[in-house]
């Protein structure tokens, strides 16, 4: 909830689905970016508990949302899925390729998915 109210973007968003009662695809993505950015922001790695609770608060917040959208639990061997933590992992890429992050940092991240 901090992260819509603390931005103008997040405003723009939750005044959207106020007036429309739902999130369209481009909505969407800004939302995870918003909260991919403040995860990263506060250095919080990202783990298959915190996707999971991150799209509870989603579908409370916007109740016309499907949690699956955020995020999937794969099965006991499969990575899981969904925008939030495709977008996290695929940021945490893009910042270390650019030498934006750490090679110790991207390991901190790794070591706590694995023990999600």
């Amino acid at each position: 909830d901090d992260v819509l109210t603390n931005s103008t973007q997040g405003t723009l968003l939750t005044n959207y689905y106020t007036n429309n009662k739902t999130l369209n695809e481009s909505c969407r993505n800004i939302l995870v970016d918003l909260i991919i950015a403040s995860l990263l922001k506060q250095n919080r790695p990202m783990s298959v508990a915190l996707a999971n609770q991150i799209a509870d608060i989603i579908v409370g917040t916007f109740t016309t949302e499907i949690k699956e959208t955020y995020f999937l639990r794969g099965g006991t061997k499969k990575c899981p899925k969904g925008k939030l933590y495709t977008k996290y992992f695929n940021k945490l890429r893009s910042l270390k390729n650019n030498g934006l992050v750490t090679p110790e940092l991207t390991r901190t991240y790794k070591k706590n998915e694995k023990e999600t």
